[in-house]
């Protein structure tokens, strides 16, 4: 085992470790993600919400895929909203697309402007 104050290490032998830790600690607060419940259910307050939203998702099947019904239900309900895909992308637009994510996000800025 190689350890950061050892002058014959690299860079490289050192971060390793750092970056399997940090890969597993976000697993593992995505897996508690996805078991949480809200304490408190939003729908009946999506009518509050008074900035524009957009949706971006990725058309890749994957395990987070969107309720057609939530959608639904955004689009009624919310004063300003707007749906978009991205063609190919999966659950993580902003690591599998951060281009298409930026500019989606500077189309929405300049319609609040």
């Amino acid at each position: 085992m190689v350890f950061a104050g050892d002058r014959a290490s690299t860079f490289d032998d050192v971060l390793q470790p750092c970056s399997l830790l940090k890969h597993w600690r976000q697993q593992v607060d995505h897996l508690a993600m996805s078991r949480a419940r809200e304490p408190q259910k939003l729908a009946p307050r999506l009518a509050e919400v008074r900035c524009p939203v957009l949706l971006l998702i990725g058309t890749a099947r994957h395990d987070g895929d969107v309720d057609p019904r939530e959608v639904s239900l955004l689009a009624r309900t919310l004063r300003s909203f707007e749906v978009d895909s991205e063609p190919g992308a999966g659950h993580y637009l902003q690591e599998e697309r951060p281009a298409a994510v930026l500019t989606a996000v500077e189309r929405l800025a300049q319609k609040i402007r």
